[in-house]
């Protein structure tokens, strides 16, 4: 192209084109010349390489001003063949452009591209990797490395060529790091580090430092030259004038090898130490010496200076050299330069993570807090981050104070995060319980602040804990009230306050029950619909405490029958009709104090933490805990991010590999202090289905039998499963209870068996203790979210105990329940029901019930029987409930493809007397992967007169047979990359839940969960091993993102098996956010 001006034509058309108006006249002149075009290759004529090649740069030409072309690419190739220059310039050249478009012509342009890097002709080897450093086709790179590398390693390659072999051979790691394997040429490739053309020495130095990510083992032998070459440029100055840019000798090549050095492992050789220290100490002295002349010299000294302060903390952090490189950096803070700034704040948050006491930075404290108002936003982010992880004991109060004092001031989009981490540093920190009370109620003051709930909330539970704090909650609550106007938030948190521990200072002055109901009263007016409700629920308390207050609260209740809002309305209506029922009992069990939730994770942000900090922490500590769910926006402001970027973005810990502490990699640090993480315990209405389902405090007795019967079956079962393995000790457990009348058809009917009873079609929610809830799958392949409840109803109307939830009817089975006969046999007690009627029986129930301990499923009861499934111990048990003795007629599985359960032993017929319990060992064999789930199909007699058929589907999946592994991060990244391409990996975007933890969804999945590998604290990476028979150990590997900016999650699988991905996407999607899963 270079040679255009010599193709008249060429440049005739490019004008013609340029001059037309409108697309048509484009498009119009672009179809002429490919006809011509077309006409002159088809027709046989001979054409020589000047038409040719003007030819086919006007395809080229054509193809860049945006019209699809499809002809000259076997032109393109005879150009690439040719012997001239020019003509072998444009054949590349549209070979280059076109090739993306063509990728069926790969077998054709191989040939050329392998001729010309064999050809002696440096001009034309240089030329083909020209054009390899340009094409993103893997395919490209595992044909044509053992090639290039021979090119690089050739003793008689010109300079030329082997620094354009090397970068190529960059490229070719980025498109795929397992193409490129140097490791047995480290000794030449050592020996091309001291090359006198620094150009060599800077393109091999890229190379290693590509490679050195994944495996410094076997490149230690380029540790000594690498020193050696530093020695060189630094210590005795040995290189010509033209590598100097503005007078820094090659900066470029002084930060790659700095960084290069930092993959590697600290040597025991103390005399490369003190070699290196030598030299890390004179560019620190020169920096300080040094007059710039311009600011290109002091942009090139400052890279250099900060790579070498970064590894002379990889060093020693106890070395004078170290201690220096800090008391410099400091200076940079008070820089003019605003990238000096940002780049020392940057460095010193690193630094609090790795030097063993904090004292040289908190020297620097107030010129830190000075950077919380710097004009570039960027600055204050730096600026808070370090902040955040220089607060200890000793300073807790100070920087809150600040922190608070600065939050009314900065920029809106800061706040919300700000107030998190504040809220975890008081936490943390604060040694008295009530400044942790007072600091929260701050920040529940100021306003513009996103995340008041999720602080409101994080009070309120961590008051719930502690049994001393509840007396000085409830007094500030009534002084908030009395005191000052407040927001909801804290109305709310006043409300929830005065309601469950207000008694506790009623005996002391103005802080009587009246004064209490006067101060709410008062607050109450103008507040959100939402506020209203929860102030609803604490007067219906205050009327179980407080007897003399029930006519002024219940007048209270009757103005809110008529509001506007339908959940306030509906609150009201419900509120007096549980009043006036003049039930003490009732209400009494109603209004009992909310029970303390099991210690979860704190939902306040993770803050990185030193040693140093660690050291003036007591054992005792803050312990959080949640009762309804919390969400916060990241500090750092992050969107999706591609998994193929954490090579480089990977986070920074103690525990990290070496490999990941050069350059750029420390903008990814993770901002994590706690080591609790954030667990989600409430749910909304997580089913679209047709039949209602009403949400229970507390679970009552199941089945119809008598107490004792009841209590012997339950108390036989958890009997024989106390010695189950326990490997969970978070627990969720639901029932699914059948609101369905269900029949039990008699022997007078023709086929003297009555149809199979679903018991999933209507379902009664009752949730019981908390512990993470497994999807099911059903017969169909279709899968069923976890079901879940919030422990705290009454907070609000999201989460009201009165709230429907609405379900399908065929949401296992499409087998109807139909009782359709005057022979058809109920229960006693129960009635006829139309199909759509929604019924509440007690004597039949079907229930899922979960216990991530025992694993023990509940498949089915009713007054009958009670059928159990140990998944731990693959085991099946009937117990009869009956007072009568049964037979099971009918055992059997239907089974599904990849999954083989079968009975030990035949247990059909099998009879079994009253109060009987039977046990029966599974064969349970997976051998591959499996989406559909197997059906137990159940027959069942009593008293000959009575039979009962069951279909009921066993909720196994493949999370079943994985098993967690732990990883390292290198060995994560090795892994993750080495999974790349569509047929590993899967990718499932959807709406982020405010519902569901990831973390401890992920591991409840059997995955671990890996810390410190994704920089974003709320991204959540896991990696477990799938086990089958057919296709053995499959490892998984999951990382789950979220986006709060479009409120989306994504969450990536990748696996050494395609089916696996697939099926372990489809099943986490549906735990992760279950809202999104249709039934």
């Amino acid at each position: 192209m270079s040679q255009g001006g010599n193709m008249r034509g060429l440049s005739q058309y490019i004008a013609e084109l340029r001059a037309c108006t409108t697309d048509q006249a484009a498009e119009r002149c672009v179809e002429k010349e490919m006809a011509h075009i077309k006409f002159k290759f088809s027709s046989g004529a001979k054409l020589d390489g000047y038409q040719r090649k003007k030819y086919v740069a006007k395809i080229v030409f054509s193809y860049l001003y945006g019209f699809p072309v499809d002809v000259g690419h076997s032109e393109t190739i005879r150009l690439m063949n040719s012997t001239k220059y020019s003509e072998k310039q444009i054949g590349y050249l549209a070979m280059t452009i076109l090739m993306p478009s063509q990728p069926n012509l790969l077998d054709l342009i191989l040939p050329p591209i392998q001729k010309d890097l064999a050809d002696r002709n440096e001009t034309n080897t240089c030329l083909a990797l020209h054009v390899l450093s340009t094409l993103q086709i893997c395919a490209i790179a595992e044909a044509l490395v053992e090639d290039v590398l021979k090119l690089l390693v050739s003793p008689t390659s010109s300079s030329w060529v082997q620094k354009k072999a090397a970068l190529v051979l960059v490229h070719f790691h980025r498109l795929d790091p397992q193409v490129v394997t140097i490791g047995e040429w480290t000794d030449i490739l050592a020996s091309l580090l001291q090359s006198r053309h620094l150009g060599v020495a800077q393109s091999v130095a890229n190379l290693l430092l590509a490679v050195c990510q994944r495996d410094t083992a076997a490149y230690r032998a380029c540790y000594v030259p690498i020193i050696d070459k530093l020695d060189d440029l630094v210590l005795t100055e040995d290189y010509k004038e033209i590598y100097l840019y503005h007078a820094v000798p090659v900066p470029w090549l002084q930060v790659t090898l700095l960084r290069l050095l930092q993959t590697f492992a600290v040597p025991r050789n103390s005399s490369l130490i003190l070699k290196l220290n030598t030299i890390l100490d004179k560019i620190l002295r020169i920096a300080t010496t040094t007059s710039f002349s311009d600011m290109q010299h002091r942009n090139a000294y400052h890279a250099i200076q900060l790579e070498a302060t970064r590894l002379a903390l990889h060093l020693d952090t106890r070395s004078p050299v170290s201690i220096r490189a800090v008391t410099q950096l400091g200076n940079w803070l008070t820089a003019s330069e605003t990238n000096a700034r940002y780049l020392a704040l940057e460095v010193m948050a690193q630094l609090a993570l790795k030097l063993p006491t904090l004292a040289p930075i908190q020297a620097h404290r107030s010129r830190i807090l000075a950077a919380l108002r710097d004009d570039d936003i960027s600055v204050r982010r730096r600026a808070l981050e370090v902040v955040y992880t220089l607060c200890d004991q000793l300073n807790v109060n100070e920087v809150v104070a600040y922190l608070l004092n600065y939050l009314p001031h900065t920029e809106p989009s800061l706040r919300s995060s700000i107030a998190m981490q504040v809220a975890s540093l008081a936490n943390r920190y604060t040694r008295t319980s009530s400044k942790y009370i007072d600091t929260m109620l701050a920040l529940l003051r100021i306003p513009g602040v996103s995340s008041h709930e999720s602080l409101r909330n994080q009070l309120i539970n961590d008051v719930a804990q502690e049994e001393c704090l509840h007396q000085y909650a409830a007094l500030q609550a009534l002084n908030l009230l009395t005191k000052e106007s407040c927001n909801d938030a804290l109305l709310q948190f006043a409300a929830y306050t005065l309601g469950e521990w207000g008694h506790t200072i009623t005996s002391l002055p103005n802080a009587g029950a009246s004064q209490q109901l006067r101060a709410l009263q008062e607050s109450a007016r103008g507040s959100m619909p939402a506020t209203r409700v929860m102030i609803m629920s604490t007067y219906l308390k205050w009327i179980n405490l407080y007897p003399a207050l029930r006519q002024p609260i219940l007048a209270e209740l009757q103005k809110y029958r008529s509001s506007v809002h339908l959940e306030v309305q509906q609150r009201a209506c419900e509120y007096v009709a549980l009043v006036q029922l003049n039930d003490p009992s009732v209400l009494e069990s109603v209004c009992e104090i909310m029970p303390r939730t099991q210690v979860s994770t704190n939902p306040l942000p993770r803050i990185a933490t030193n040693s140093a900090n660690l050291q003036h922490n007591p054992s005792s500590q803050w312990v959080s805990y949640e009762a309804v769910p919390s969400s916060h926006p990241s500090l750092l402001h992050e969107d999706l991010l591609d998994m193929r970027d954490l090579d480089t973005k990977a986070p920074i810990s103690r525990s990290s590999s070496p490999s990941l502490v050069h350059g750029e990699d420390w903008n990814s640090i993770s901002l994590l202090r706690d080591d609790l993480q954030n667990e989600k315990q409430e749910s909304e209405s997580l089913l679209d289905i047709s039949v209602p389902i009403v949400v229970r405090n507390s679970p009552n007795s199941v089945g119809s039998g008598s107490e004792s019967e009841s209590d012997f079956a339950e108390d036989k079962l958890n009997q024989h499963l106390s010695t189950a393995p326990s490997n969970r000790h978070h627990l969720r457990h639901y029932q699914i209870q059948s609101t369905r009348k269900q029949r039990i058809p008699s022997d007078s009917t023709e086929s003297g068996s009555g149809e199979a009873i679903d018991h999933t079609k209507d379902l009664e929610l009752r949730p019981s203790s908390a512990i993470a809830p497994l999807p099911i799958s059903n017969p169909n392949g279709r899968l069923l979210p976890p079901i879940t409840s919030s422990p705290l109803n009454w907070l609000g109307p999201e989460a009201g105990s009165s709230q429907a939830v609405t379900a399908s009817k065929n949401l296992v089975n499409p087998i109807e329940n139909k009782i359709d006969g005057p022979d058809s046999v109920l229960p006693p007690g129960s009635e006829t029901l139309p199909n759509n009627t929604v019924g509440h029986a007690s004597d039949s129930i079907s229930s899922q019930e979960f216990r991530d301990s025992a694993k023990r499923i509940t498949l089915h009861q009713d007054r009958f029987c009670r059928i159990v499934l140990s998944i731990d111990s693959w085991k099946l048990l009937f117990i009869n409930l009956d007072h009568q003795a049964g037979q099971i007629s009918v055992a059997k599985f239907e089974q599904c493809q990849g999954l083989q359960i079968n009975f030990a032993n035949v247990i059909a017929p099998h009879r079994f007397t009253p109060k009987q319990e039977m046990q029966v060992d599974l064969v349970v064999k997976c051998d591959a992967c499996f989406t559909e789930s197997p059906t137990l199909h159940i027959g069942i007699v009593w008293n000959d007169d009575k039979r009962l058929d069951l279909l009921l589907p066993l909720p196994i999946t493949i999370l079943h047979f994985l098993h967690p592994v732990a990883m390292q991060v290198g060995d994560f990244f090795q892994r993750w990359k080495a999974l790349a391409g569509a047929q590993h990996e899967v990718k499932r975007v959807f709406a982020r839940s405010k519902t569901v933890c990831a973390a401890d969804t992920i591991s409840t999945a059997n995955l671990q969960v890996l810390q410190d590998v994704d920089r974003n604290r709320e991204n959540v990476v896991g990696a477990g091993v799938f086990h089958s028979e057919t296709t053995g150990p499959v490892a998984c590997l999951v990382r789950y993102e979220v986006n709060h900016d479009v409120n989306l999650a994504r969450c990536t699988v990748r696996t050494t098996d395609g089916t696996v991905s697939q099926t372990l996407a489809d099943l986490l999607e549906a735990r992760l956010c279950p809202e999104n899963v249709a039934v």
